[in-house]
């Protein structure tokens, strides 16, 4: 057998899949084996498929043009998700390693859940909780592929991937809580106690938790205290990987690239938050997402 045919082994029968809150439609070109379960954008009353339909820069155009209205989003629905992997299945393969964005964000994980046991007579559905969001939840869709690629099994690609969804954290500079409070989505911030909207609030998301670390005033002191927490991270924990994420203000972004730089020395590639994420989080704003 000819080292060609052993890399096309696994593929025949796993593809690997991701939410579309994973961002691949801006990492350039991916593998042809990797596919996205589409969620959706609801501006006024028109809906959207996400990456299809509208994509990012559209998107938060849409945002700065009507700061008044609210940006709605919602997953792909039970016939939707069945309806994908069926697709799937019709390609040939009888596995499917699907990663998810943080079931704490968004009911994703849930419904796939859901179609797994309904389809678990035509195929396996190998569901990972990326326990994240944006670019390093796509970062694990890509790492499955390459490893099934090179001959790793499910098994053993799902436990790489488990453990570097625990090792993944990411911290989210907000420029206003406008979108959050409105969304109705403060809850999902753990420890957040204020009431006030004029503050830049900076976050974390790791292992399915949304936290709150702490509030600022102004953006460049939020961005400061941004790369302090990064700064403390890596002195804690090496750094294998690292993604930058912004919604709809490459000037901010600009500014907090140079401000990482010059206190961590890190040059990550930089990735639009998608549409599905930046609706709660606003126009301005920026995060990094750490793998150890």
């Amino acid at each position: 057998m000819s080292r060609r045919q052993k890399t096309e082994i696994p593929f025949t029968r796993c593809a690997v899949a991701c939410t579309s809150t994973g961002a691949l439609d801006y990492f350039g070109k991916i593998d042809p084996h990797l596919y996205q379960l589409r969620m959706h954008v609801h501006l006024d009353t028109e809906t959207y498929q996400d990456g299809t339909e509208i994509d990012a820069n559209t998107f938060y155009r849409w945002m700065i043009d009507n700061p008044s209205q609210l940006p709605k989003t919602s997953p792909a629905d039970l016939s939707e998700t069945i309806e994908f992997f069926m697709d799937l299945h019709k390609k040939g393969y009888n596995d499917v390693i699907v990663v998810t964005i943080a079931s704490a964000l968004s009911e994703s994980a849930n419904i796939i859940r859901q179609a797994s046991v309904l389809l678990s007579r035509r195929m396996r559905i190998h569901m990972l909780d990326s326990g994240t969001a944006c670019a390093p939840e796509g970062a694990l869709a890509i790492k499955a592929a390459k490893m099934l690629n090179a001959g790793s099994s499910i098994e053993q690609t799902l436990h790489t991937l488990s453990e570097m969804a625990k090792k993944c954290v990411s911290f989210p500079c907000v420029g206003t809580l406008n979108y959050l409070v409105k969304s109705g989505r403060m809850s999902l911030i753990k420890g957040f106690v204020a009431n006030i909207l004029d503050i830049k609030p900076i976050l974390q998301l790791g292992n399915n938790e949304l936290s709150l670390k702490e509030t600022v005033r102004h953006t460049d002191k939020a961005l400061d205290a941004v790369v302090n927490y990064i700064g403390q991270h890596m002195q804690q924990h090496s750094v294998s990987e690292a993604y930058a994420m912004y919604t709809g203000n490459p000037e901010m972004l600009q500014q907090f690239l140079t401000k990482l730089k010059a206190v961590t020395g890190l040059t990550p590639s930089s990735y639009p938050i998608t549409p599905l994420v930046g609706a709660y989080l606003g126009p301005n704003a920026v995060s990094i997402g750490l793998f150890e």
